[in-house]
């Protein structure tokens, strides 16, 4: 069983009321270097998908290294849940921190010599993606380790925020470092990133924890955590939204490059345009949720939030230009990020300690995993159909599960 925990040190600064959590010295020091990190992995990202261009000048290969990287995250987080819930969770994500950093420096070091290969890189992308995918569940539980339940909301609202922050300056670092580094130079920069974590996570002074007797094998753990999430009606109903959520609303993340170039006329410019757009409305949202640390009704902000994000959708896809489509994306971004940071908040909440890695495992699926499913059917509709129509559609499914959700979970309104 856990030891009692001595209170959150606190920082002597007086800190705003919407980023009160960083008065806690562990999770402000988690929270940094995150950011640093994010910044590296983003850089990772656009250098990718250069250095694949380059070697195989093929659409087909581009997509197939990104789908072998996010494969794991389908299935293996339900065992980084088991093993969040059983091990020191700080212990799990340094390893995974270590274990990341090594094959990106390997993949630098190989690019830089020019012995990279399509094949090499489908390898080192998968064990890129299996570490992440076994250490999610507990770098997300790990934060209500370091914020007490008061400053959790907005704990969770600055770890989104901070991802945002850096997926608008790592695409835009990116395009300036890999003229001046080089390809090798970005992966080099990423792997060094994951310093900041792993120094923040040796730092932090928590005490020491024990695990529950392990009394059940990994199987029998797992499949008490769906269990659990089965039967508890609030988290059965968060889970189904988020699933939902990510199958229907999100692909128009995969349709955007055909909307600045087919719908818009635009250009690879165009498009970073529109993704900065929609960046900058995460950021508000995130720092909006930020500040709704104690609000009543988080259930009901929940379905709330799903509705609007469906109607901003619909008001992207049927903008004539470029620049009110930013508009409109600043909305989708704003309420798709305090949909999913209430949604994770609450799912902690409702669940007990010993179940809180499976939990968000299931959360990691539902929000993340489950996404090449929304890929395959909006890529097919929009074939047919255009971007647009596939957009839409999408956020109808949104709009009329979020609307049955708030007839048929009255628990989850009240909560």
């Amino acid at each position: 069983m856990n030891v009692a925990r001595p209170p959150k040190r606190r920082s002597p600064l007086r800190w705003p009321a919407g980023f009160s959590s960083l008065g806690h010295r562990d999770f402000r020091l988690l929270w940094f270097g995150a950011l640093i990190s994010n910044v590296g992995a983003w850089l990772q990202v656009v250098a990718q998908g250069w250095l694949v261009l380059q070697l195989a000048n093929s659409a087909f290969i581009l997509g197939l290294v990104s789908a072998v990287g996010t494969v794991p995250i389908m299935i293996l987080p339900l065992f980084g849940g088991v093993l969040a819930d059983r091990v020191d969770r700080r212990v799990l994500l340094l390893i995974a921190q270590w274990v990341t950093m090594v094959l990106t420096l390997i993949m630098a070091y190989m690019t830089a010599y020019h012995s990279i290969t399509i094949p090499a890189m489908l390898v080192l992308v998968l064990c890129i993606g299996i570490s992440s995918a076994l250490s999610s569940p507990a770098w997300q539980a790990f934060i209500s380790d370091l914020a007490p339940k008061h400053d959790l909301l907005n704990a969770i609202a600055l770890n989104a925020a901070q991802f945002n922050v850096a997926r608008v300056l790592g695409p835009a670092l990116a395009g300036t470092l890999i003229v001046l580094v080089g390809i090798a130079g970005c992966f080099l920069l990423n792997g060094l990133s994951f310093l900041a974590v792993i120094v923040a996570l040796h730092a932090m002074r928590l005490p020491r924890r024990t695990r529950p007797a392990l009394t059940a094998s990994p199987w029998q753990s797992l499949r008490e955590g769906v269990r659990y999430a089965a039967h508890h009606a609030e988290a059965r109903a968060v889970l189904v939204l988020g699933t939902v959520h990510t199958i229907f609303g999100m692909p128009f993340m995969v349709l955007m490059p055909l909307f600045a170039r087919d719908v818009f006329h635009g250009k690879a410019g165009d498009l970073g345009a529109l993704l900065s757009g929609m960046g900058v409305g995460a950021v508000g949202g995130a720092l909006l949720t930020a500040r709704l640390g104690t609000m009543r009704r988080k259930g009901l902000f929940i379905l709330g939030s799903e509705v609007v994000f469906a109607l901003s959708l619909v008001l992207f896809a049927l903008m004539p230009n470029q620049l009110t489509a930013m508009v409109a994306l600043a909305f989708v971004g704003f309420w798709m990020v305090s949909f999913f940071a209430t949604s994770n908040m609450v799912l902690q909440i409702l669940s007990g300690e010993e179940y809180r890695g499976r939990m968000m495992a299931l959360w990691t699926i539902a929000s993340w995993g489950i996404g090449p499913v929304g890929s395959i059917w909006a890529g097919a509709y929009a074939a047919h159909y255009g971007a647009p129509a596939a957009v839409i559609f999408g956020a109808m499914v949104c709009l009329a599960a979020a609307v049955g959700m708030t007839a048929l979970s009255p628990l989850l309104r009240i909560l």
